[in-house]
């Protein structure tokens, strides 16, 4: 719950997403722990927003998770949401990727370079048009193709890849 990961944007969007009708079954996990120091902890102000904002009972917050409970939520997932305002890569975009998750990430740019178009990308500060976002990934054909697109990202990244790119690299020196 560290403040650039901007995860208050993410449950003011959701308190608008599940405003709407069909959205009765949909919950926010948010899982992870306070921020490392004082100054960029929100974990208080997500939690008293979360009361303010009335929806206590649509959002889980497990604190810090396993890597095999990790595992369980994203591939029990709707979708991934990253919010961030600062990233230096992205690492869960991939691990939602390779788990058949459709992603969606801020114009962050190590989160647009990561995900290299197969997530989709809201401005950082704007709640609407993550809440567009959200509702565009209940269309079944581009949840299909994210994912398809999000496996073939994730390969991407792959070990063998990175040897190959390594080889290249020295054979060009």
């Amino acid at each position: 719950f560290d403040k650039r990961k901007n995860i208050e944007l993410s449950v003011r969007a959701f308190k608008v997403f599940i405003a709407q009708p069909g959205k009765e079954d949909y919950k926010l996990v948010l899982a992870g722990s306070k921020g490392v120091t004082m100054f960029h902890d929100s974990y208080d102000r997500v939690e008293k927003q979360i009361i303010n904002l009335s929806i206590q009972e649509r959002v889980i917050m497990p604190g810090f998770v396993t890597k095999e409970t990790l595992i369980t939520l994203y591939y029990n997932a709707f979708a991934y949401v990253f919010p961030s305002l600062e990233e230096g890569f992205g690492i869960p975009t991939l691990e939602a990727m390779n788990a058949g998750v459709p992603v969606i990430v801020s114009d962050q740019e190590a989160l647009v370079e990561v995900s290299g178009g197969a997530a989709l990308v809201f401005k950082r500060h704007d709640e609407s048009d993550l809440v567009e976002k959200m509702n565009m990934i209940e269309n079944d054909a581009l949840r299909t193709d994210m994912i398809k697109r999000g496996n073939q990202r994730v390969g991407y990244f792959s070990r063998r890849n990175f040897v190959d790119q390594v080889v290249k690299s020295i054979s060009k020196v």
